[in-house]
């Protein structure tokens, strides 16, 4: 499944994406619905140009981690990271 080509109501994990919100040269942000709780994610997905790079995914998952580890009122917090169906994807506080 191509990043750019996921659709409104494709479920990403335990997501259901609800619409893309932003996109640069990482990848892309979608607004997510999390069904196991019940509330708004953001959603940050690798682009299918850099999903097959190995040295990226490092850096990817790395950001992840570290992001993971930080509580401030400045820095979004992340709930989740994971991959299904080659979909590389990272959860985080969806901020309006």
């Amino acid at each position: 499944m191509s990043s750019k080509q996921i659709q409104p109501g494709t479920k990403v994990g335990p997501f259901i994406l609800e619409r893309e919100i932003a996109h640069g040269g990482m990848g892309y942000v979608y607004e997510a619905q999390d069904t196991s709780l019940g509330r708004r994610v953001a959603i940050k997905i690798i682009s299918d140009e850099l999903r097959n790079n190995e040295e990226f995914l490092k850096r990817f998952l790395r950001e992840a981690k570290t992001l993971g580890r930080v509580s401030h009122p400045n820095v979004v917090g992340v709930h989740a990271m994971g991959a299904e169906q080659g979909i590389h994807y990272i959860a985080m506080d969806f901020v309006d």
